[in-house]
């Protein structure tokens, strides 16, 4: 799987530097699995942050630089609200678990 993949990232590119990412991104995963953080979150932001970017600048330049397009509507608003509670929640498991821990 390691041939094929390093073949076909060097067919895609062409370059070295593209076959470095690889094994660095290979090494990122093989470490984050050893410390049983998930890889598909991961996988998951590396396909859509291009996307998120890109639509960011879409919504800038239509605004004109404005960044209070970001928070102007009800959707906007319930949608940064929904990602916040997320953040939180993730963030605050952790805590919760050693607190728990330290308790007992």
């Amino acid at each position: 799987m390691l041939v094929f993949a390093a073949l076909g990232t060097y067919a895609a590119g062409g370059t070295t530097v593209d076959l470095v990412v690889l094994c660095a991104l290979g090494l990122l995963g093989l470490l984050m699995r050893q410390a049983d953080i998930p890889v598909a979150p991961a996988v998951v932001g590396l396909i859509l942050g291009p996307i998120a970017e890109q639509q960011l600048r879409r919504a800038l330049t239509i605004s004109e630089g404005d960044l209070s397009i970001l928070v102007s509507g009800p959707i906007a608003i319930s949608l940064w609200v929904v990602a916040v509670l997320a953040l939180l929640v993730a963030l605050g498991a952790p805590l919760r678990r050693a607190v728990t821990r330290r308790a007992r």
